[in-house]
């Protein structure tokens, strides 16, 4: 579902419900969205025929679960070399008044899940060497975190 989305839209998506029985590739997949919406991790909503997730951070949860299992980083993929990036630093510069942080990057709208995904990895540093050549500074940020465990046998 996250997919379907661009960066420049909200987080939260609502697709048709047969759009969303097309993406589940199970043998019911009725019954697996009937069972997201009893235990609130889905809602149906009947008037508009749709589902969405309850919360964008249920739907980003399970969007990282399937990322975490099938790394895909074209989906964080952006400019991040400075001879790339739209803006130069002096322009970036030339409007942001002394006292202010510099800007991050725009976002792709995979930053969170790309997060939670490289936390949930089973080879978490396959995961983020998969994703520098995409997005080296989120996958400094994947690398930061304290769920991530990049040494597995180093001990302090």
């Amino acid at each position: 579902m996250q997919q379907q989305r661009s960066a420049s839209e909200g987080g939260q998506v609502r697709i048709d419900y047969d759009e969303a029985l097309d993406l589940l590739d199970q043998g019911q997949p009725g019954s697996l969205i009937k069972a997201g919406v009893a235990i609130d991790v889905l809602i149906h909503d009947l008037e508009r025929d749709e589902i969405a997730y309850v919360h964008q951070l249920m739907q980003e949860y399970f969007a990282a679960r399937q990322l975490s299992r099938q790394p895909n980083p074209e989906l964080a993929a952006q400019a991040w070399r400075s001879d790339q990036v739209p803006e130069t630093l002096d322009q970036t510069l030339a409007t942001l008044p002394d006292s202010d942080q510099l800007p991050p990057l725009p976002g792709t709208g995979w930053e969170e899940t790309t997060l939670l995904a490289a936390a949930m990895a089973d080879d978490p540093v396959a995961f983020i060497e998969k994703l520098m050549p995409s997005n080296l500074p989120l996958a400094g940020r994947c690398a930061a975190q304290p769920e991530v465990q990049l040494n597995p046998g180093f001990k302090d």
